[in-house]
Formats: structure tokens, C-alpha cells, sequence
């Protein structure tokens, strides 16, 4: 009952249930306790590593004590609740504890390691979007400890070290090759810094001048990708995964080449589909 209530989407068998049980027999000590079940909670995924495996411990240990002593662990909290206030004279009961102090623990963990996953893949800038553009998302924790180890703050860090990347990732060569095709486009176009403003040239122009590089080397990672793109040469929109379908038209999540950290949402239809239909024109009208 006690594994149920912390762990309530983690399903254990009879027999994994009795040789947990088992390790509580007689007089035990906690980590005897953490020893005895970490290989079966790390392999259920109802831990990750051995921080979480004695958080899960002591939850558990402290909902088997609450039971003993005839109270599970939320009674006990509003009991203890309304005993602290009911001694002043005219006093109301004190309100029940934060809903977040009722969770199991098993929430709690999966909702710090996926906090701990957001600000890493944030920390280093434009990661999430580039192993997007070049269809390597399947790789993104790897990337991150891989930033974290060699302290790469950004994307073009990671580029001036692509075949070291490539390595630790172990990409596959066509994975490889896309890193390495989209690494050269953007090290062989100059930066701002290294860019000095021609004869009589505005700051505004070389800012412009900048800002169609970035644009072309946005283009050139998402074309050795195979990414499909549309719009304007100057500025066109990456088509990225699909978000939703229906009978004549697909909607895909697209970003644009100078801002790919702004999200849209195009609308793909299939003509083919659409002549099929029996009223083409009406339903290219609802489209």
C-alpha cells in the first residue's frame, strides 16, 4: 500500500514486493534497506541514481511507520494541523498543507530531473534549436553532459569541436556528416567580432551584413539536414516535425532562418487529396 501511494506508476510484482519486504525483517538499518532495493527501484524506474534510491527509501520508511502507528501520512499531517491551532482560545483549524507536500515521491523526483534537463539544455544557448534543425534531438542529454564536461557555453563552441562531438555522441555517418557539412558553412562565415566595417560603412550595414550570414548558415544547417524550406531566399522558413494532420493538409512546426527561436505553425495541403474531395473548392475555403 505504502509503494502504491509513493510510487503510483510504478507496478511491482508479488515476488519483487516480498523481497522488499523481506529486507525489512527484524531489526534493519536504512542503509542496509537503500543496499538491498536500489537494483530492483533503478530498474523498475522508480529511481535514477543513488540519491534518488534513499529518497524512495526513507518516503517509504516513513509511510511504514505512519501505518504502524494507526495513521497514514496525510491524516497525520491534518491531525497535526489542527492541533497546533485548536489551543488558542477562538482559533480556527489551520488549513490543510500545500497540495505539494502531498506528493509521492516519485513526482517529485521526475519533476526535478526534468526541471534539471530544462536549465541544462537553456544553459547552453541555442542547443535545443540546432540539434532540432539537424534531427539530432535523440542525442540532446548526451549533448548536455558533453557541454558540460568540455564547458561549452554555446553552439558555435560545440562546432569548433565537431569531430570530438561527433565521437562522444558515437552519431552515426550520416548523423556524423550533417554536423560536419553544417560545423564548416558556419566557422567558414565571419563573425561580428572578427567582421571590421568596410571604408565609410554605417554600423547599421554591417549589422545587416551579419545578420544575412547567420541567415545563410541557418539555411545551410537545415538544408545538409534535409530540412524542406519555404518563403522568401532572403529569409525563408525550416520546417520542422509534424504537430498534427487531418484529411487533406498536415501542420508542421517551422521556425524562420534569422529567428530560430521564434516558433510558428504552417499548414501543408495535398492537392491531390483535395481534387478527391467532393467539393474541392468549399473544403479548400474550411482549410
Amino acid at each position: 500500500r505504502v509503494l502504491k501511494r509513493e510510487l503510483p506508476k510504478i507496478s511491482f510484482d508479488d515476488d519483487v514486493i516480498e523481497y522488499l519486504a523481506n529486507a525489512l525483517e527484524g531489526d534493519f538499518a536504512e542503509d542496509d534497506v537503500v543496499e538491498a532495493w536500489s537494483p530492483f527501484l533503478i530498474s523498475h524506474s522508480a529511481a535514477s541514481d543513488d540519491e534518488s534510491v534513499q529518497e524512495v527509501c526513507r518516503a517509504v520508511l516513513r509511510g511504514l511507520r505512519s501505518d504502524k502507528d494507526g495513521a497514514s501520512t496525510s491524516d497525520a499531517a491534518v491531525v497535526e494541523a489542527r492541533v497546533g491551532s485548536s489551543g488558542a482560545p477562538g482559533g480556527r483549524e489551520a488549513e490543510a498543507k500545500d497540495p505539494a507536500e502531498a506528493q509521492s515521491v516519485g513526482d517529485r523526483i521526475r519533476q526535478r530531473k526534468a526541471s534539471a534537463d530544462k536549465a541544462s539544455s537553456e544553459a547552453v544557448k541555442g542547443l535545443a534549436v540546432w540539434l532540432e534543425t539537424l534531427r539530432l534531438t535523440q542525442y540532446a542529454a548526451q549533448a548536455r553532459e558533453w557541454c558540460d564536461k568540455m564547458g561549452a557555453a554555446d553552439v558555435e563552441e560545440i562546432m569548433e569541436n565537431w569531430e570530438d562531438f561527433s565521437d562522444e555522441l558515437q552519431l552515426k555517418p550520416l548523423e556524423r556528416k550533417r554536423v560536419q557539412k553544417d560545423s564548416a558553412s558556419r566557422l567558414a562565415t565571419p563573425s561580428a567580432s572578427s567582421t571590421a566595417p568596410p571604408p565609410g560603412g554605417s554600423e547599421s550595414g554591417r549589422t545587416k551584413q551579419n545578420g544575412s550570414e547567420a541567415t545563410a548558415a541557418a539555411v545551410a544547417a537545415a538544408e545538409a539536414a534535409g530540412r524542406q524550406t519555404f518563403g522568401t531566399t532572403e529569409n525563408p522558413y525550416i520546417i520542422l516535425e509534424e504537430i498534427g494532420s487531418g484529411a487533406t493538409a498536415t501542420v508542421y512546426r517551422c521556425v524562420r532562418a534569422s529567428h530560430p527561436g521564434e516558433e510558428f505553425a504552417v499548414k501543408i495541403i495535398s492537392l491531390t487529396k483535395l481534387r478527391l474531395q467532393s467539393d474541392p473548392s468549399r473544403m479548400l475555403e474550411k482549410l
